[in-house]
């Protein structure tokens, strides 16, 4: 994060730094094969409807990679977004499409987390004064992967994983717009809530068959540009 805040052109407050390291530190999770692990020891015919949430309280959000949070390949792009929001607020980020994707059957994975640090209240089962959330809903990769998406709002961090693999038509131009929204939940929000967010979009790398690599982190590169928000916060 530091070497990051002294590129030029770069804008990233110290101040910011904790909330982002927190969801750094998650983003690169996956259960993976643990999955089918605990599916042949504890899957039911009892517990089938519910066992992803029942999993989680083993599996949490999976073994971490952290090597892959602090670099990027030529198919994987990683951005970072920050800001602060009050009870009501919300923040709109805007992560452009790489036109290389568009039209292709390639297995591609959407990786998104949202880190915040809420005050507590000793008077309320709810505990935690601030909810922090997005909804990751979108076109590229729809399909939902590893924790209960309900689990995943429980706490102080969201970590959400989806993939798809069926070609998909947009423009250049087109982006994956994410919304953070922020709610009082056991009590008034005292102060602004400071947050981090972390996305990754990428594609399976090594694939034998292609000719080419996909360019997703060079035209996600040239294509970004600092988002407007709805409330104040910094850019993707």
């Amino acid at each position: 994060l530091k070497d990051l805040s002294q590129q030029p052109g770069s804008h990233l407050p110290e101040e910011y730094y904790v909330v982002l390291t927190k969801a750094l530190l998650v983003h690169s999770t996956a259960w993976d094969n643990s999955l089918s692990v605990y599916e042949t020891a504890l899957k039911n015919s009892n517990n089938s409807k519910t066992y992803k949430e029942y999993v989680a309280r083993f599996l949490g959000y999976g073994a971490a990679t952290h090597a892959r949070v602090i670099s990027c390949s030529e198919e994987r792009v990683t951005v970072l977004g920050y800001g602060d929001l009050q009870d009501g607020d919300g923040a709109v980020f805007s992560l452009p499409l790489p036109p290389c994707l568009s039209s292709i059957n390639e297995r591609r994975r959407l990786t998104i987390t949202l880190g915040w640090l809420s005050p507590v209240s000793t008077r309320s089962r709810a505990y935690r004064v601030a909810h922090l959330w997005f909804d990751p809903k979108n076109i590229i990769a729809p399909r939902r992967l590893y924790a209960d998406h309900h689990a995943v709002q429980r706490g102080t961090l969201q970590h959400e994983v989806l993939e798809g693999d069926r070609a998909v038509v947009f423009q250049d131009g087109d982006a994956i717009v994410i919304k953070v929204n922020c709610r009082s939940d056991a009590d008034q929000i005292p102060d602004p809530i400071r947050y981090g967010l972390a996305i990754t979009l990428e594609v399976a790398e090594g694939n034998q068959l292609r000719l080419y690599p996909f360019p997703v982190y060079n035209e996600v590169r040239d294509r970004l540009d600092i988002s407007v928000p709805v409330q104040g916060t910094g850019p993707v």
